[in-house]
């Protein structure tokens, strides 16, 4: 889309595009460390800010032009803003959850399921029908942004790889483990993510030992949820399976990672933080 908006629609040479990719990336740090510093220990948040600069399968895939880091910026703070409106109730958060949110689904197809499961999890965990039914509707709004998109490249007749293809369908189950034994191996790969992945699981597990269990159960949900649509795409894939998995496992991944690496200084929070502002109530 950015490709097309660029080139076709404004008449900018496609060299702008990596610089325009570079930039979101570059941006993230920043905006993570806006979101939340009065909502986490700044060493942690810090820690968690220069692990995802550090990444090296981050810089790699930032500086190749590929649209995963973009979608994984994205979500990973449309997950940060909407968990920080749930617990002060501030409605920025939430119209800041809403465009982050249709950034990721304008950006890539898997983006409309990653925000499909973001959104029902913040719904869960919401506590309250009115809150839940606000999150809905902010969910709905994001993906009918991608509406006029749609319109417009079933006029023109564009496809891509998997409809070209023949479109999605379920293939031999055992394509499933093989796939997930590759996830796994790259998301425990130290050379990808160096410490990021192991510092995301570890502050999942503290804070279930913390009793922070509605937080660590929202994050484990949602990036077990986006893995598994990974899997199925998988599964489903009309492409040549090993290939498939080959050239986009390191890809797939980034955004569940992302998600979780932003979520991590939320749950390795301060106390003092939440006693101040307990859980649905609004700053003032």
């Amino acid at each position: 889309m950015l490709e097309l908006v660029a080139l076709r629609f404004c008449g900018l040479p496609n060299e702008l595009v990596p610089l325009q990719l570079g930039l979101v990336f570059l941006a993230f740090p920043a905006a993570l460390l806006a979101l939340l510093r009065e909502r986490a220990h700044p060493v942690v948040l810090r820690t968690v800010v220069l692990a995802v600069a550090l990444a090296p399968t981050l810089q790699v895939q930032a500086a190749s032009a590929v649209a995963d880091v973009t979608l994984a910026v994205f979500f990973a703070l449309a997950a940060a803003a909407g968990w920080r409106w749930l617990e002060t109730g501030e409605r920025e958060l939430l119209w800041l959850t809403g465009v982050f949110a249709a950034g990721a689904i304008g950006t890539k197809v898997e983006g409309l399921v990653f925000v499909g499961i973001l959104v029902v999890a913040l719904a869960a965990a919401a506590g309250g029908r009115r809150r839940s039914a606000t999150l809905l509707a902010v969910g709905v709004a994001a993906g009918l942004t991608l509406l006029p998109w749609e319109l417009w490249t079933r006029r023109h007749r564009l496809g891509n790889a998997i409809s070209d293809a023949g479109g999605a369908s379920f293939g031999p189950v055992e394509r499933v483990p093989r796939a997930g034994s590759d996830l796994v191996k790259e998301l425990v790969d130290p050379s990808s993510w160096l410490a990021l992945v192991a510092l995301g699981c570890v502050a999942v597990v503290v804070a279930f030992a913390r009793q922070e269990r509605r937080a660590a159960l929202f994050t484990g949900s949602v990036a077990l949820g986006c893995l598994a649509s990974v899997l199925v795409a998988y599964w489903t894939t009309p492409l040549d399976f090993d290939y498939h998995v080959a050239t986009s496992v390191r890809r797939t991944i980034v955004a569940p990672v992302l998600f979780v690496a932003a979520m991590a200084p939320l749950l390795l929070r301060r106390p003092a933080v939440d006693a101040q502002r307990p859980f649905g109530h609004p700053r003032h």
